[in-house]
């Protein structure tokens, strides 16, 4: 996935999928005093001051975000897709933190292209 997807506000989530307090993914370069190049995450409500330090540098929005989540990542199951059957393939979708994801499979099976999506989006 691409790092855009993971920068912006996220709700925390337990192992039961309820949502608890929010947090910030973000980048920052090597111009900024405060921060080595890469991605941060801190706990923060929208419009608010963080609630701590930032953690990171990590190589990657989705590497902040996944340590933010913890051991309760945003894991989709099929039950959470969207399947279309178009005259060239399979559109396979599903809602990945408030943005919709989406990915056109041509020539592939329903069964392998819902794989393929998941795979992707859980990696």
């Amino acid at each position: 996935m691409t790092n855009f997807m993971y920068t912006g506000y996220f709700q925390f989530r337990n192992e039961l999928g309820e949502s608890y307090g929010s947090f910030e993914v973000f980048y920052a370069d090597s111009s900024s005093r405060d921060y080595s190049t890469g991605y941060y995450w801190h706990a923060c409500q929208p419009g608010c001051m963080p609630d701590g330090e930032a953690l990171g540098p990590f190589e990657s929005a989705r590497a902040a975000y996944n340590d933010a989540m913890g051991d309760y990542g945003d894991y989709l199951t099929r039950d959470d897709l969207s399947v279309e059957h178009t005259t060239q393939g399979v559109r396979v979708s599903a809602m990945v933190q408030g943005y919709r994801a989406s990915v056109h499979y041509i020539g592939e099976s329903e069964e392998s292209a819902i794989e393929s999506f998941l795979a992707e989006v859980n990696d």
